[in-house]
């Protein structure tokens, strides 16, 4: 699956980015989004390795954070 969608999609789909992507990632996050199809197509992107550390980043500093009752996020 991920060479298919690499052979159609071979630059990164970042907002900007023209580079070659090397990565096949999912937009919306499997662990937060159990409900969606690993293998649809819609929810994939290509991505170069730079892009793809940030966005892999971005997610494991969203899962330890939780928020308050008041709504504050907190880090764990």
């Amino acid at each position: 699956m991920r060479n298919f969608y690499l052979s159609s999609h071979p630059l990164c789909e970042w907002p900007g980015c023209v580079a070659v992507a090397h990565q096949v990632d999912h937009v919306r996050n499997l662990a937060e989004h159990p409900d969606v199809d690993p293998y649809d197509a819609a929810n994939m992107q290509s991505l170069c390795d730079h892009h793809h550390r940030v966005k892999t980043g971005h997610e494991g500093r969203r899962a330890v954070v939780f928020r308050t009752e008041h709504g504050r996020r907190m880090p764990l």
